[in-house]
């Protein structure tokens, strides 16, 4: 592999480069093409916007001068007289309780039940009587 690498190696930088010479004026080969000077001409318009902006933003810096923040407001007085729902700590112990219990279902445990005495539904003349 080593061998392949070098020996390419050595045909650019032998022959290739002499034919390349060769073939045309070498001023026509240093010339820049069109697109390449356009890009050199932006890349340097924005160096130049770069280094004004860091300018701006130095100058910016060393005439800012900071103080020191006011201890935090404790609000919770101030809510309190306001509110009309429950208060913060009543929520947070709502959250933690468990929730209340569901009552069982309405249905006889027994084998046999009896519909109530208001029951006149549909089915109230097929069977008076329920059986699980």
């Amino acid at each position: 592999m080593h061998l392949m690498i070098n020996n390419c190696r050595d045909f650019i930088q032998g022959e290739m480069l002499a034919h390349l010479y060769s073939a045309g004026s070498q001023d026509q080969l240093m010339e820049e093409s069109a697109d390449e000077a356009q890009r050199r001409e932006d890349l340097l318009k924005m160096y130049a916007t770069t280094q004004q902006a860091l300018k701006i933003i130095g100058e910016v810096n060393m005439n800012t001068q900071s103080t020191n923040l006011p201890p935090p407001v404790d609000n919770d007085d101030l809510i309190k007289p306001f509110s009309n729902g429950p208060s913060a700590q009543q929520v947070a112990q709502q959250r933690r309780q468990a929730p209340p219990s569901r009552p069982a279902p309405n249905h006889c445990c027994s084998t046999t039940c009896e519909p109530p005495a208001s029951f006149t539904g549909p089915f109230h003349s097929i069977s008076s009587r329920c059986s699980f």
